[in-house]
């Protein structure tokens, strides 16, 4: 049954947990982003010293402060801090997780915004460059760069109809991971109408499957389900 196949677990890694190397779909961002990212990621749950931030993301003292300084302006209240020890420590205030991190960059990042509206709207070149105040050619070089990232999973935007294109549980599964990685609430994305519809077709593919589909996993799978439909 194809919703049983659309509904796997293989969802494409964005951010989370990148250490060290971490996911190539990290490779989407500037480089300056992705220290910002790792950086993030190695303080979520241990303290690091100055040296050693410097050695893991191959930088010099003067771009890490650089970083850090930037990081702080952009995921405020969240904030990057020294402690009376030396050591730099993510400090993140009550109802605020990391994810919050993720959002922010994702909201400001031009590549993202430009894959998720080739995936959601139906634009030409000329209207998505007017839509994000940049040139034609502009674009153009970004999109060349998305697709050079974007290879690894067999996904790719097409610059002839501006739309989200390759092997529909991967176009599908990348998405996913954009949208979860990106919003709190997913729904103001899609249309209720078509979220009820979703909703309902799960409920008569658990009772046929004699299954229970558990949140968060229901909430990917309604996503991936929508996105199917979107994508056809």
């Amino acid at each position: 049954m194809y919703l049983q196949k659309l509904t796997s677990k293989d969802t494409i890694q964005l951010f989370s947990h990148t250490k060290g190397g971490g996911s190539k779909m990290l490779n989407l961002l500037p480089v300056k982003e992705q220290h910002l990212i790792k950086l993030l990621n190695l303080l979520e749950n241990k303290t690091y010293n100055a040296t050693s931030l410097q050695q893991i993301l191959q930088i010099n003292y003067r771009t890490l402060t650089s970083l850090i300084a930037h990081t702080n302006l952009i995921i405020a209240p969240i904030k990057i801090d020294k402690n009376q020890a030396g050591y730099y420590q993510l400090i993140i205030p009550p109802a605020y997780s990391i994810r919050y991190c993720y959002q922010v960059i994702l909201a400001n990042s031009i590549e993202f915004t430009i894959i998720e509206a080739c995936f959601f709207e139906k634009l030409s070149l000329l209207t998505l460059s007017e839509k994000l105040f940049i040139s034609e050619s502009t674009l153009k070089r970004t999109i060349q760069k998305i697709n050079s990232v974007l290879k690894e999973i067999h996904v790719r935007i097409d610059t002839k109809t501006m739309r989200v294109v390759g092997e529909e549980t991967q176009v599908c599964n990348f998405i996913i991971s954009l949208i979860l990685e990106k919003y709190n609430d997913y729904t103001v994305l899609f249309d209720q109408e078509m979220m009820v519809f979703v909703e309902n077709l799960l409920f008569e593919w658990e009772k046929e499957a004699a299954t229970t589909l558990q949140f968060p996993e229901l909430k990917k799978n309604k996503t991936l389900v929508t996105c199917h439909f979107l994508q056809n």
